[in-house]
């Protein structure tokens, strides 16, 4: 299963922060590294909830609790202006 995928059925069996925290780990620059999903979340629109649903918790904790490296930390730091665009 691909990574975006594995963070989808852990938010929708153990809540979208915990999805959220494992983005923002290790193995979360997979996804937020990923040309093609930066592209559809810019140019695009989300029809799937459970995407809307992963985006709004990482948005939610990106407002109230930035990691203190987010700029350094270039995939999210990316990632993220994709969201707003």
């Amino acid at each position: 299963m691909p990574p975006l995928g594995l963070l989808l059925v852990r938010g929708a069996a153990q809540g979208w922060e915990s999805a959220v925290d494992a983005l923002l780990g290790r193995n979360g620059e997979a996804v937020l590294s990923h040309a093609l999903l930066r592209l559809a979340l810019t140019r695009g629109v989300n029809t799937r909830q459970d995407i809307e649903l992963l985006l709004t918790a990482l948005r939610r904790h990106l407002l109230l609790a930035p990691p203190a490296d987010l700029v350094r930390r270039r995939p999210l730091c990316e990632f993220a202006v994709a969201m707003v665009q």
